[in-house]
């Protein structure tokens, strides 16, 4: 395999962080306009798009619009209405444990899955694991009916300049972060005077 190849999946998953970052906010604000379980549906619906076009992508760019732009679309709308709808949905005594059980919830999943995705990987192909969130997706659908809506605020205008520049902020935060181990913070190492300069051999200190 080579390099370009295995670095494929690598720059797809911090294009997704990135993302995420990068909409977040605009996700939550979504939410307060029209409804937090219209955005955690509209979001699961995005989100299960997106793994639908990653299970059958025939190249790296199809990948990246699935897993790393649809998914972290999906993932920043659902994760801001999960905690309104929580708060919603059980009386104030109540609320720090369902919190604890959606936290827990989300740990378990952190460390379970990669155990999964390998399994899958190494013994079948990496596809059935984006697979299965369609499958998991579409349950969650059928169950998001059960909930009880936070209702949407006040009718406000969308800050789409806000939205513009808190998006670029967190996204150049979040990016800085995920290249520092290759960049560096403060000086570079010598022979390595610029991020386009460093590679494997030179990287930044």
């Amino acid at each position: 395999m080579s390099t370009s190849t295995r670095a494929g999946p690598a720059t797809a998953g911090v294009l997704l962080t990135l993302v995420m970052a990068m909409t977040m906010v605009s996700g939550g604000k979504i939410g307060s306009m029209i409804g937090r379980l219209r955005a955690f549906t509209i979001g699961c619906v995005i989100y299960g798009l997106g793994s639908l076009t990653t299970a059958l992508a025939p190249n790296l760019p199809v990948l990246v619009l699935g897993w790393s732009v649809l998914e972290g679309i999906g993932a920043a709308l659902i994760l801001p209405a999960i905690v309104a709808l929580v708060a919603s949905n059980y009386p104030a005594a109540e609320r720090p444990r369902a919190y604890g059980l959606v936290m827990g919830a989300g740990a378990i999943a952190i460390a379970v899955g990669p155990l999964i995705g390998g399994l899958a990987t190494t013994y079948v192909s990496w596809r059935w694991v984006f697979a299965g969130e369609v499958v998991l997706v579409a349950g969650i659908l059928l169950l998001a009916r059960r909930i009880a809506d936070a209702p949407a605020e006040a009718p406000v205008r969308f800050d789409l300049v806000g939205a513009l520049l808190a998006g670029a902020g967190l996204g150049l935060s979040v990016f800085s972060v995920l290249r520092s181990a290759d960049w560096g913070w403060v000086a570079s190492r010598p022979g390595c005077s610029s991020p386009s300069r460093c590679t494997s051999r030179c990287r930044w200190a």
